[in-house]
């Protein structure tokens, strides 16, 4: 009993001396990286099973000014403990691959990162990485792959800075990723039907949209997309009719019936039943004060009655209910700009383009409002920031030229 009790009080002791010395490295590695490298690479310490543990919380942002030789060594010596203490643990596979890949040994860094990904195959972050690999070793099949994979597990669409893909590549990983996520996420899969339907539309294949629309049709969400199709086609009874079903399905959740209700006031709308809009407006302000869509279907009204202030102010009502949709903003803008309010517009396009930063239209929207008021400072600005990002984009190119022939700039 005394040996068990001193062997505990010496684990203690060395779990105590552990933490403290990876506290000091920590606060290290924040003041002098290069430093706290040398700590990581050289501490002895650094063997014990508990620093092995919290070595986990190392955010390699931390090494980014050390030099190049010292973070390959530090990262080498942590994922080996990691990995001798914490096997089942991606996180020392994936420093191992980092370490690798810093000393340009290439096959090394995929074999970990296999490892890595055998251990956490839910990783978006670990595919990504593997995909970049993949694609500075030439293997554009598996580096596709793992790109769509990755876009599949994210939560939502991500893109990556690093890769500038051809746009039917990026379309061909949008719709792949799209195509695993209806299989991986069962709950989701009405949302993601939706979404995919509308990308396949967008790509021209408006047959294999209307497929996968037809697959999930019990699922009252993708019956209200089947609805917004069929008023978008003019067929206004169907689609009244599909809508009202569900906004007058009690049983369903309150904001897909605020949905409902608001398409069955557009539909009304366009059928030229203008009360009949507004008392559907009206029904889905009821059930959802908090929701935009009603606000944004009143805004239409008032713009079909020639009032594009009481627009405007619906917008307004709108955007602040729902401060980071795009789509509200940008509707904001245009009904801003055109009556005046030019000021509005550029601060809904700026937080538009804020909120979706990998989107470059958005931008190019803002810049085109920038040409029109004359701000030639503010677009050029945005130009370049917008070209070192996406310096092969036409839109943006575009834009560039024509700010060139109006101010005389020389050609980017």
């Amino acid at each position: 009993m005394i040996s068990l009790a001193i062997a505990a009080v010496l684990v203690g002791v060395v779990d105590v001396g552990s933490w403290l010395w990876w506290q000091g490295t920590s606060r290290t590695l924040e003041t002098d990286a290069s430093r706290g490298a040398d700590r990581l690479l050289h501490g002895r310490l650094m063997t014990l099973p508990t620093t092995a543990q919290l070595s986990r919380r190392l955010a390699l942002r931390s090494l980014a000014t050390a030099p190049s030789s010292l973070v390959v060594g530090a990262l080498g010596r942590i994922s080996r403990h990691q990995k001798r203490w914490l096997w089942v643990d991606p996180n020392g596979f994936e420093n191992a691959a980092v370490a690798a890949i810093g000393s340009q040994r290439m096959e090394v860094g995929l074999r970990e990162l296999r490892g890595a990904l055998l251990r956490d195959p839910t990783s978006a972050r670990l595919h990504r990485l593997t995909a970049l690999v993949l694609k500075r070793a030439g293997d554009e099949e598996d580096f596709l792959d793992h790109l769509a994979e990755a876009e599949a597990i994210a939560a939502a669409p991500t893109g990556d800075p690093r890769l500038e893909l051809s746009e039917p590549v990026r379309a061909w990983v949008r719709l792949e990723a799209l195509r695993r996520r209806l299989d991986r996420y069962p709950r989701r899969r009405a949302s993601v039907a939706v979404e995919l339907a509308r990308e396949l539309r967008d790509r021209g294949q408006t047959a294999a949209a209307r497929d996968v629309l037809n697959a999930y049709a019990r699922h009252p969400e993708v019956a209200l997309e089947q609805a917004r199709w069929h008023l978008e086609a003019g067929r206004f009874m169907v689609a009244e009719s599909e809508a009202l079903a569900i906004a007058e399905k009690l049983r369903y959740p309150t904001s897909l019936r605020v949905r409902a209700w608001t398409a069955v006031a557009e539909v009304r709308q366009l059928a030229g039943d203008p009360d009949g809009a507004v008392e559907a407006a009206r029904e889905a302000l009821r059930l959802g004060p908090d929701s935009a869509a009603p606000f944004v279907a009143l805004a239409a009204l008032a713009e079909s009655r020639s009032a594009p202030d009481e627009a405007l102010e619906h917008l307004r009502r709108a955007w602040g209910v729902a401060p980071t949709d795009v789509s509200v903003l940008l509707r904001f803008a245009a009904v801003a700009e055109r009556t005046g309010h030019a000021h509005d517009a550029r601060l809904a396009l700026e937080r538009a383009v804020q909120l979706a930063p990998d989107d470059p239209t958005l931008t190019v929207r803002l810049v085109v409002l920038h040409l029109r008021q004359g701000d030639y400072t503010d677009a050029a600005m945005r130009l370049s920031a917008a070209l070192d990002r996406f310096p092969t984009d036409q839109r943006l190119l575009s834009q560039a030229e024509r700010l060139r022939r109006e101010v005389g700039e020389p050609r980017r």
